[in-house]
Protein backbone atom coordinates (compact mmCIF):
# COMPACT_ATOMS: atom_id res chain seq x y z
CA UNK A 1 0.00 0.00 0.00
CA UNK A 2 1.14 3.57 -1.06
CA UNK A 3 0.29 6.83 0.40
CA UNK A 4 0.93 9.77 -0.94
CA UNK A 5 0.16 13.82 -0.86
CA UNK A 6 -0.23 15.59 -3.93
CA UNK A 7 1.26 19.06 -4.04
CA UNK A 8 -2.02 20.55 -4.98
CA UNK A 9 -5.67 19.29 -7.14
CA UNK A 10 -6.98 22.16 -8.69
CA UNK A 11 -10.03 20.09 -10.00
CA UNK A 12 -10.93 18.79 -6.72
CA UNK A 13 -10.90 22.84 -5.40
CA UNK A 14 -13.50 23.63 -7.87
CA UNK A 15 -15.76 20.38 -7.89
CA UNK A 16 -16.40 21.23 -4.55
CA UNK A 17 -17.15 24.71 -5.03
CA UNK A 18 -18.49 24.42 -8.57
CA UNK A 19 -21.58 25.80 -8.16
CA UNK A 20 -20.23 28.99 -6.58
CA UNK A 21 -17.25 29.30 -9.08
CA UNK A 22 -19.36 28.84 -11.87
CA UNK A 23 -22.03 31.47 -10.76
CA UNK A 24 -19.13 33.67 -9.67
CA UNK A 25 -18.02 33.58 -13.72
CA UNK A 26 -21.24 33.55 -15.26
CA UNK A 27 -21.63 37.04 -13.43
CA UNK A 28 -18.63 38.23 -14.61
CA UNK A 29 -19.30 37.35 -17.81
CA UNK A 30 -22.42 38.71 -17.91
CA UNK A 31 -21.55 42.15 -16.21
CA UNK A 32 -19.03 43.24 -19.85
CA UNK A 33 -16.38 44.02 -17.17
CA UNK A 34 -13.26 42.15 -17.27
CA UNK A 35 -10.21 43.97 -16.90
CA UNK A 36 -10.08 46.65 -13.71
CA UNK A 37 -13.89 45.57 -11.91
CA UNK A 38 -15.63 45.79 -8.99
CA UNK A 39 -14.48 42.29 -8.81
CA UNK A 40 -10.67 43.25 -8.45
CA UNK A 41 -11.68 46.10 -6.10
CA UNK A 42 -13.90 43.62 -4.07
CA UNK A 43 -10.98 41.33 -3.46
CA UNK A 44 -8.35 43.63 -3.01
CA UNK A 45 -10.74 45.38 -0.02
CA UNK A 46 -11.10 42.01 1.28
CA UNK A 47 -7.20 40.94 1.65
CA UNK A 48 -6.68 44.00 2.68
CA UNK A 49 -8.96 43.30 5.71
CA UNK A 50 -8.06 40.27 6.35
CA UNK A 51 -4.47 41.22 6.48
CA UNK A 52 -4.66 43.96 8.51
CA UNK A 53 -3.13 46.35 5.51
CA UNK A 54 -3.76 49.43 4.89
CA UNK A 55 -3.82 48.79 0.78
CA UNK A 56 -4.12 45.95 -1.31
CA UNK A 57 -3.18 46.15 -5.12
CA UNK A 58 -3.81 43.37 -7.01
CA UNK A 59 -1.43 42.05 -10.28
CA UNK A 60 -1.43 39.08 -12.61
CA UNK A 61 1.17 37.36 -10.81
CA UNK A 62 2.96 36.61 -7.81
CA UNK A 63 6.30 37.31 -9.70
CA UNK A 64 4.86 41.11 -11.00
CA UNK A 65 3.71 41.67 -7.09
CA UNK A 66 7.89 41.03 -6.40
CA UNK A 67 8.72 43.13 -9.37
CA UNK A 68 6.39 45.78 -9.14
CA UNK A 69 7.31 46.37 -5.39
CA UNK A 70 10.62 46.61 -5.98
CA UNK A 71 10.38 49.17 -8.62
CA UNK A 72 7.80 51.00 -6.32
CA UNK A 73 10.18 50.95 -3.93
CA UNK A 74 13.15 52.50 -6.22
CA UNK A 75 15.25 49.66 -6.59
CA UNK A 76 17.48 49.86 -9.49
CA UNK A 77 20.50 49.73 -11.05
CA UNK A 78 24.10 49.80 -8.81
CA UNK A 79 21.67 48.13 -6.14
CA UNK A 80 22.14 44.75 -4.28
CA UNK A 81 19.11 43.03 -2.73
CA UNK A 82 19.38 39.90 -0.39
CA UNK A 83 17.28 36.66 -0.99
CA UNK A 84 17.67 33.25 0.48
CA UNK A 85 19.10 30.93 -1.44
CA UNK A 86 16.60 28.62 -0.62
CA UNK A 87 13.52 29.82 -2.76
CA UNK A 88 11.67 29.33 -6.10
CA UNK A 89 13.91 31.14 -8.82
CA UNK A 90 11.22 34.16 -9.44
CA UNK A 91 12.18 35.71 -6.13
CA UNK A 92 15.96 36.36 -7.22
CA UNK A 93 14.00 36.86 -11.06
CA UNK A 94 12.45 39.93 -9.81
CA UNK A 95 16.06 41.04 -8.83
CA UNK A 96 17.80 41.02 -11.48
CA UNK A 97 14.44 42.58 -13.51
CA UNK A 98 14.12 45.62 -11.49
CA UNK A 99 18.20 45.85 -12.71
CA UNK A 100 19.44 45.11 -9.34
CA UNK A 101 21.89 42.28 -8.29
CA UNK A 102 20.61 39.83 -6.05
CA UNK A 103 22.70 38.67 -2.95
CA UNK A 104 22.24 34.88 -1.78
CA UNK A 105 22.25 34.54 2.23
CA UNK A 106 21.79 31.20 3.95
CA UNK A 107 19.09 29.71 5.69
CA UNK A 108 17.97 28.62 9.40
CA UNK A 109 19.00 24.92 10.07
CA UNK A 110 15.75 24.88 11.97
CA UNK A 111 12.78 26.77 9.77
CA UNK A 112 14.73 26.27 6.24
CA UNK A 113 14.21 30.61 6.30
CA UNK A 114 16.31 33.05 5.47
CA UNK A 115 19.39 33.51 8.56
CA UNK A 116 19.06 36.81 9.81
CA UNK A 117 22.76 36.46 11.18
CA UNK A 118 24.03 35.55 7.28
CA UNK A 119 21.76 38.66 5.97
CA UNK A 120 23.74 40.78 8.63
CA UNK A 121 26.94 39.32 7.46
CA UNK A 122 26.42 40.24 3.67
CA UNK A 123 25.18 44.07 4.42
CA UNK A 124 26.94 46.42 2.14
CA UNK A 125 26.76 50.35 1.46
CA UNK A 126 24.81 49.08 -1.88
CA UNK A 127 22.20 46.96 0.00
CA UNK A 128 18.71 48.47 -1.00
CA UNK A 129 16.41 45.78 0.09
CA UNK A 130 16.09 42.22 1.54
CA UNK A 131 12.89 40.15 0.29
CA UNK A 132 12.74 37.20 3.76
CA UNK A 133 10.98 34.31 1.81
CA UNK A 134 8.17 32.68 4.63
CA UNK A 135 8.13 28.95 3.35
CA UNK A 136 5.91 26.30 4.07
CA UNK A 137 3.58 28.96 5.51
CA UNK A 138 6.03 29.54 8.27
CA UNK A 139 6.98 33.47 8.64
CA UNK A 140 10.40 34.10 8.88
CA UNK A 141 11.97 35.54 11.83
CA UNK A 142 10.80 38.73 11.55
CA UNK A 143 11.48 40.93 14.60
CA UNK A 144 15.26 40.09 14.25
CA UNK A 145 15.03 41.18 10.25
CA UNK A 146 12.65 44.43 11.26
CA UNK A 147 15.23 45.71 13.65
CA UNK A 148 18.43 44.86 11.93
CA UNK A 149 16.95 46.57 8.46
CA UNK A 150 15.37 49.50 10.28
CA UNK A 151 19.00 50.48 11.63
CA UNK A 152 20.67 49.91 8.64
CA UNK A 153 17.92 52.14 6.45
CA UNK A 154 17.04 48.94 4.53
CA UNK A 155 13.71 47.93 3.03
CA UNK A 156 12.31 45.06 3.67
CA UNK A 157 9.80 43.28 0.96
CA UNK A 158 7.72 40.04 1.83
CA UNK A 159 7.79 37.33 -0.47
CA UNK A 160 4.24 35.64 1.47
CA UNK A 161 3.61 33.16 -1.63
CA UNK A 162 3.31 30.63 0.72
CA UNK A 163 2.07 32.02 3.89
CA UNK A 164 -1.21 33.67 3.88
CA UNK A 165 -2.90 34.11 6.78
CA UNK A 166 0.58 32.86 8.87
CA UNK A 167 1.87 35.64 11.53
CA UNK A 168 4.82 36.08 13.70
CA UNK A 169 5.04 37.29 17.20
CA UNK A 170 1.27 38.57 16.50
CA UNK A 171 1.89 40.20 13.77
CA UNK A 172 0.30 38.95 10.50
CA UNK A 173 2.82 37.95 7.37
CA UNK A 174 2.96 41.01 5.00
CA UNK A 175 2.81 43.43 7.41
CA UNK A 176 6.49 43.41 8.64
CA UNK A 177 7.79 45.11 5.36
CA UNK A 178 7.36 47.79 3.35
CA UNK A 179 5.90 45.63 1.10
CA UNK A 180 4.31 41.99 1.34
CA UNK A 181 3.90 40.17 -1.69
CA UNK A 182 0.91 37.26 -2.54
CA UNK A 183 0.90 34.42 -5.40
CA UNK A 184 -2.26 32.45 -6.34
CA UNK A 185 -0.83 30.75 -8.52
CA UNK A 186 -2.78 27.28 -8.81
CA UNK A 187 -0.78 25.34 -6.17
CA UNK A 188 -1.26 27.54 -3.44
CA UNK A 189 -3.66 27.62 -0.86
CA UNK A 190 -5.79 30.53 -2.00
CA UNK A 191 -5.47 29.69 -5.73
CA UNK A 192 -6.63 31.31 -8.71
CA UNK A 193 -7.66 29.53 -12.19
CA UNK A 194 -4.26 30.70 -13.65
CA UNK A 195 -1.99 33.15 -12.79
CA UNK A 196 -2.62 36.12 -10.56
CA UNK A 197 -1.08 37.82 -7.46
CA UNK A 198 -0.90 40.97 -4.93
CA UNK A 199 0.83 43.22 -3.42
CA UNK A 200 -0.11 44.77 0.26
CA UNK A 201 1.14 47.65 1.72
CA UNK A 202 1.02 50.38 4.32
CA UNK A 203 1.85 53.98 2.68
CA UNK A 204 -0.91 55.71 0.31
CA UNK A 205 1.84 57.00 -2.19
CA UNK A 206 3.30 53.40 -2.19
CA UNK A 207 -0.17 51.73 -3.20
CA UNK A 208 -0.85 54.88 -5.60
CA UNK A 209 2.75 54.08 -7.61
CA UNK A 210 1.88 50.40 -7.88
CA UNK A 211 -1.44 51.19 -9.31
CA UNK A 212 0.40 53.04 -11.69
CA UNK A 213 3.00 50.75 -12.43
CA UNK A 214 0.47 47.83 -13.21
CA UNK A 215 -1.70 49.79 -15.90
CA UNK A 216 0.98 51.06 -17.69
CA UNK A 217 1.87 53.46 -15.60
CA UNK A 218 -1.79 55.71 -15.96
CA UNK A 219 -3.91 56.94 -13.55
CA UNK A 220 -6.28 58.14 -16.02
CA UNK A 221 -7.03 56.66 -19.22
CA UNK A 222 -4.66 57.77 -22.12
CA UNK A 223 -2.77 59.73 -19.53
CA UNK A 224 0.48 57.96 -18.51
CA UNK A 225 3.31 59.43 -16.17
CA UNK A 226 5.44 56.28 -15.47
CA UNK A 227 7.00 53.43 -17.91
CA UNK A 228 4.94 50.92 -16.54
CA UNK A 229 4.10 47.05 -17.47
CA UNK A 230 0.61 45.66 -18.23
CA UNK A 231 -0.21 43.41 -14.72
CA UNK A 232 -3.55 43.71 -13.77
CA UNK A 233 -5.33 41.05 -12.43
CA UNK A 234 -8.34 40.11 -14.75
CA UNK A 235 -12.09 39.89 -13.59
CA UNK A 236 -12.23 36.05 -13.61
CA UNK A 237 -9.40 35.09 -11.59
CA UNK A 238 -10.62 37.96 -8.70
CA UNK A 239 -13.85 36.26 -8.75
CA UNK A 240 -12.64 32.87 -8.54
CA UNK A 241 -10.42 34.15 -5.76
CA UNK A 242 -13.29 35.94 -3.88
CA UNK A 243 -15.17 32.27 -3.83
CA UNK A 244 -12.03 30.69 -2.48
CA UNK A 245 -11.63 33.22 0.17
CA UNK A 246 -14.35 32.64 1.37
CA UNK A 247 -13.56 28.86 2.26
CA UNK A 248 -10.01 29.60 2.99
CA UNK A 249 -10.13 28.26 7.15
CA UNK A 250 -12.29 25.22 6.50
CA UNK A 251 -9.61 24.32 3.66
CA UNK A 252 -6.72 24.82 5.72
CA UNK A 253 -8.10 22.70 8.40
CA UNK A 254 -9.26 20.02 5.63
CA UNK A 255 -5.67 20.55 4.23
CA UNK A 256 -3.83 19.58 7.44
CA UNK A 257 -6.09 16.73 8.31
CA UNK A 258 -5.68 15.44 5.00
CA UNK A 259 -1.62 15.20 5.38
CA UNK A 260 -1.75 13.69 8.74
CA UNK A 261 -3.54 11.12 7.49
CA UNK A 262 -1.89 10.30 4.86
CA UNK A 263 1.06 10.17 6.80
CA UNK A 264 -0.48 7.55 9.59
CA UNK A 265 -1.26 5.53 6.37
CA UNK A 266 2.19 5.55 5.44
CA UNK A 267 3.85 4.48 8.56
CA UNK A 268 1.36 1.52 8.96
CA UNK A 269 1.85 0.36 5.77
CA UNK A 270 5.48 0.99 5.77
CA UNK A 271 7.07 1.53 9.24
CA UNK A 272 10.52 0.37 8.25
CA UNK A 273 10.70 2.60 5.37
CA UNK A 274 9.48 5.22 7.49
CA UNK A 275 11.97 4.16 10.51
CA UNK A 276 14.72 4.35 7.99
CA UNK A 277 13.31 8.30 6.24
CA UNK A 278 13.36 9.43 9.56
CA UNK A 279 17.06 9.06 10.51
CA UNK A 280 18.12 10.97 7.94
CA UNK A 281 15.26 13.63 6.98
CA UNK A 282 14.22 16.80 9.12
CA UNK A 283 11.05 18.75 8.17
CA UNK A 284 11.08 22.04 9.18
CA UNK A 285 10.67 23.13 12.78
CA UNK A 286 7.96 25.54 14.03
CA UNK A 287 9.90 28.90 15.38
CA UNK A 288 8.63 29.59 19.25
CA UNK A 289 7.77 33.27 18.05
CA UNK A 290 4.94 31.71 15.21
CA UNK A 291 1.37 31.64 16.28
CA UNK A 292 -0.50 30.70 12.91
CA UNK A 293 1.45 28.49 11.09
CA UNK A 294 -0.17 27.63 7.61
CA UNK A 295 0.32 24.56 5.15
CA UNK A 296 0.24 25.17 1.82
CA UNK A 297 2.86 22.23 1.22
CA UNK A 298 5.97 20.58 2.72
CA UNK A 299 9.23 20.15 2.69
CA UNK A 300 12.31 17.74 3.83
CA UNK A 301 15.70 18.16 3.72
CA UNK A 302 18.29 15.26 3.55
CA UNK A 303 21.95 15.12 4.28
CA UNK A 304 24.60 15.02 1.32
CA UNK A 305 25.38 11.30 2.26
CA UNK A 306 21.43 10.03 2.92
CA UNK A 307 22.06 8.08 0.00
CA UNK A 308 25.52 6.87 0.18
CA UNK A 309 24.62 5.76 3.86
CA UNK A 310 21.39 3.99 2.83
CA UNK A 311 22.69 2.23 -0.51
CA UNK A 312 25.92 0.88 2.07
CA UNK A 313 23.51 0.24 4.32
CA UNK A 314 21.16 -2.03 2.18
CA UNK A 315 24.33 -3.44 0.52
CA UNK A 316 26.09 -5.10 3.69
CA UNK A 317 22.42 -6.08 4.68
CA UNK A 318 22.18 -8.22 1.34
CA UNK A 319 25.91 -9.00 1.21
CA UNK A 320 25.03 -10.69 5.06
CA UNK A 321 21.52 -11.98 3.65
CA UNK A 322 23.37 -13.57 0.61
CA UNK A 323 25.92 -15.66 3.10
CA UNK A 324 24.15 -17.01 4.74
Amino acid sequence: MNASVSMADPAAEYLALKAEIDAAVHRVLASGRYVLGPEMEALERELAAMTGCAHAVAMNSGTDALLLALVAAGVGEGDEVIVPGFTFFATAEAVTHARATPVFVDIDEATFNIDVHDVARRLTSRTRAVIPVHLFGQCADMAALDALCRDRNVIVIEDCAQALGADFDGRNACTWGAFGCLSFYPTKNLAAAGDAGMVLCADAEHARRLRMLRHHGSERTYEHRLVGYNSRLDELQAAVLRVKLAHLPRSRSEARDGIRSATRSRRKASPRACSIRSRYIASPRTAPCTRRYRFPSASVRRPRCFRCRFSRSSTRRRSSGSAT
